[in-house]
């Protein structure tokens, strides 16, 4: 019996192993693999090898040589959703098998609480790396579900934090920095020894083959146990894109060199003044087989009866010397909240750019055109597609543009007042974006609810709210964000309705210099 084999250009490899008649059949559909009979032997690729031990694994019938590192010893995975466990059950199997994964679920599925429980069963201490404007909320995941405190690298730290960052450096269990600091983390804190496990997170920023952030990761997961990549794109423009990844992830043996990648999945081709075009692609069928191996992956609709009808989620962005400072003078002078509302979005483009395009399909709102265009023109160059909607545009317009973006399947970013009335927003997305926050719950209400409907929209949604550190945003998030359910009895929403009907209440818009009192009062 021989199975189809795709023959790629890479050394086979071996195993004096022969499962039995049970395990042959399970192993049937794997590509890569070759059955010597006469010698008692499974050969194939490094990867294709690694499956058949994953799949053998998994059935009680059949027996695999191989040790298990993996300790199920934390108490996190028993808080997770069912979709959460099959998650990282997948995530640890492929860790045993290959050293590197990649959780690409869809946005708003809970990346970052898998990724947690990956990292209580790798055990030791755990290197993240992301974008800087998600560090804080690495560090708000690990309190919320874990009870301790990260050791979060921040050049702009004030005295205080930066003694913290000194006297722990050495023993905290959770570092979390950027990628522009990741080398002088992982210098600092792991002088005489290495991360169990290296997280990163939003890893399509390290696609491109020379770029530096890829090649400063590479060489800080040399001697690593276990890398875990997180991001909600994992399909980029051209496979080349993946080759560095999956170096970081599993080292060359699995794949090759770049020009043997490039010849059998990009399309190589000699180029006309040297080198190799790997512009292209080949052997889809086949580099969709082997990715498969490596990458667990589920849309938000292979899983919507798990989520939550409505959910929130802040990520905080690093602070902003002018609004910081706009900040403290509405607090003195307890006036110009607005204007210290306005002074974050500039901060926050980024952050808005990057939840957008790992959305893909998005409501994002702001307060100002300016940003509506830049944000639209920023996410659109960066391979999202959106769609813009402002205020001065014509109401048929608008709902042509909303038209447009559903038949593309794209997103719409909008000025708060914009899309308030009349339009039909929910088959847009569902997951919201807030660049700009509000301190009157009732506009922050009524923008959640233009896609959520419950009696339109058919999927769970997700509202994101970035938040800049130390400034008025954190008036609105402590205020209004967080303590939905005080806003609802001070604004007359009765205890026993759920948040659904509690947010389109009429009161919410009658009290609003009470919101404003008491906005105040807690500042």
């Amino acid at each position: 019996m021989t199975l189809p084999y795709y023959r790629p250009k890479f050394r086979d490899w071996a195993w004096d192993f022969l499962p039995s008649a049970d395990g042959i059949k399970l192993l049937e559909n794997l590509p890569g693999l070759r059955f010597d009979f006469d010698n008692q032997r499974l050969y194939g690729t490094v990867d294709a090898l690694s499956a058949a031990r994953i799949r053998l694994s998994e059935s009680p019938i059949v027996t695999v040589p191989g040790g298990n590192w993996i300790d199920w010893k934390g108490v996190l995975l028993n808080k997770l959703r069912d979709y959460q466990r099959v998650g990282v059950f997948g995530i640890t199997s492929r860790l045993q098998a290959h050293g590197g994964a990649i959780l690409a679920d869809d946005m708003g599925l809970g990346k970052t609480v898998q990724a947690l429980a990956v990292a209580e069963a790798v055990g030791g201490r755990v290197f993240i790396v992301c974008p800087a404007s998600v560090r804080e909320t690495w560090r708000d995941e690990i309190r919320k579900w874990l009870g301790q405190e990260a050791l979060v690298l921040d050049p702009q730290a004030r005295k205080a934090e930066r003694e913290v960052w000194e006297a722990g450096k050495a023993t905290a269990q959770f570092i979390v920095t950027s990628y522009e600091l990741a080398q002088r983390a992982h210098d600092e804190c792991f002088v005489n020894s290495e991360p169990g496990l290296v997280i990163a997170d939003e890893a399509h920023m390290l696609k491109g083959r020379k770029a530096a952030r890829a090649q400063t990761l590479e060489s800080i997961t040399v001697m690593c146990n276990a890398r875990l990549a997180l991001t909600g794109t994992p399909i980029w423009s051209r496979p080349r894109d993946f080759y560095r990844l999956l170096k970081i992830l599993t080292g060359t043996k699995a794949w090759g060199s770049p020009s043997a990648f490039d010849f059998a999945y990009c399309g190589g081709q000699p180029g006309v003044y040297g080198g190799v075009d790997n512009r292209g692609l080949s052997r889809p069928e086949e580099l969709k087989h082997r990715l498969s191996y490596y990458m667990v992956r589920r849309e938000r609709q292979e899983v919507i009866k798990e989520l939550p009808a409505l959910s929130h989620q802040v990520r905080w962005v690093d602070a902003d010397a002018v609004a910081s400072r706009m900040w403290e003078r509405a607090q003195v002078m307890r006036t110009g909240l607005d204007a210290a509302l306005q002074a974050t979005l500039a901060g926050k483009v980024n952050a808005a750019v990057e939840a957008c395009i790992d959305a893909g399909r998005f409501f994002c709102v702001t307060w100002l055109k300016e940003h509506a265009r830049l944000l639209t023109r920023l996410i659109n160059q960066d391979g999202g597609q959106a769609f813009c909607i402002t205020g001065d545009l014509p109401h048929v317009k608008r709902s042509e543009i909303i038209a447009e973006c559903v038949a593309k399947r794209g997103g719409i970013v909008a000025t708060m007042d914009s899309v308030s009335t009349g339009l039909n927003l929910q088959a847009v997305a569902s997951i919201g974006i807030m660049h700009a926050l509000d301190w009157v719950p009732a506009k922050m209400a009524q923008t959640i609810m233009r896609i959520y409907r419950p009696a339109c929209q058919t999927e769970a949604v997700q509202w994101v709210y970035l938040a800049m550190k130390d400034s008025a945003d954190t008036a609105v998030v402590n205020t209004v964000i967080n303590k939905m359910e005080q806003w609802k009895a001070l604004m007359g929403g009765s205890s026993q309705r759920g948040m659904r009907d509690a947010l389109g209440a009429e009161e919410w818009v009658t009290n609003e210099k009470e919101v404003l009192r008491r906005l105040y009062e807690e500042m």
